[in-house]
């Protein structure tokens, strides 16, 4: 069979000719073309839906687009079959489930409106937003997976927002992860540090999975061990919604040279699902103040 071109530019306008193949080839599923919210900003993919599943993989836009309309829909077969799976739903979005797993998570203030017409639960932090999510695992592949908390998830789990908040911040500290710098580096690329964290003055602060770490800054246990680690002037630049950086300064020329490079860097090496805020932040008796 002749090769069949791209037939749009856009997700949305080849989806009708993928499909067209998929069921030429046999496929179980059909790709539903979607708009995500995926931190930052809306995404645009493809939701493998099938009846034997109810479990669908989401696909986003790349490289995998460029190809041609049967090469994307090969592509979404191999997707398919190595993804697709079914779980209990009803027993994750229990009442015991959602408060034993729920995390919390930082996004830029700038995802309001977004969140709020996707009816996902937020509370206000600083210059930033708290959302919540519920991890999930044991997929195919070892691949990791995540429920948003939604108005409607809390309402038929009659969970309030504060539970909610309060068990998501207990739960923070179960993977809480505080690493100097070049520890933090050693483990991303799988080598051995032996270097206690008190012996750098850079400390990253994150979470186990490498996922929405920022979160971190949340806990006030996290920020007492960066005063005694850091000393009294502690400044923590959020590198991104995976990790912050705690630093010591002294001067308040320190901190503006902190939010140039934190400026610096989202502006031209972040992502902008990765960015979470311009400002830099200062713990300072008990609270935390942004500044910027």
């Amino acid at each position: 069979m002749e090769k069949i071109m791209i037939s749009a530019n856009t997700m949305e306008a080849r989806v009708s000719a993928i499909n067209s193949i998929l069921e030429e080839n046999g496929a179980e599923f059909t790709a539903e073309f979607v708009k995500v919210w995926k931190n930052n900003h809306e995404v645009d993919g493809y939701c493998l839906r099938s009846a034997a599943h109810n479990c669908s993989p989401t696909i986003y836009s790349g490289e995998w687009l460029n190809a041609d309309d049967e090469s994307v829909a090969a592509y979404l077969m191999d997707v398919y079959k190595d993804s697709s799976t079914d779980f209990d739903l009803n027993a994750v979005l229990s009442w015991d489930y959602i408060l034993e797993n729920v995390k919390p998570k930082l996004v830029s203030v700038l995802n309001a409106d977004g969140l709020k017409s996707r009816d996902i639960v937020t509370i206000p932090f600083l210059d930033m937003l708290i959302s919540f999510y519920i991890p999930i695992s044991g997929l195919p592949g070892n691949a990791m997976g995540s429920i948003q908390v939604t108005e409607m998830l809390l309402k038929n789990a009659d969970i309030s927002v504060e539970e909610l908040h309060s068990m998501a911040l207990r739960n923070l500290e179960k993977d809480v992860t505080i690493q100097s710098l070049s520890e933090a580096l050693a483990s991303l690329m799988g080598g051995e540090h032996e270097a206690s964290v008190i012996d750098f003055p850079m400390i990253v602060v994150g979470n186990k999975s490498m996922l929405h770490g920022a979160a971190a800054i949340l806990s006030k246990n996290v920020l007492e061990r960066l005063i005694a680690i850091l000393g009294d002037k502690v400044a923590i630049l959020p590198s991104s919604i995976h990790e912050c950086i705690a630093i010591g300064y002294r001067t308040e020329e320190d901190l503006q040279n902190y939010i140039d490079m934190v400026r610096s860097i989202n502006a031209t090496m972040l992502d902008i699902e990765d960015k979470l805020t311009d400002n830099v932040y200062v713990y300072t008796d008990g609270e935390l103040e942004a500044i910027g």
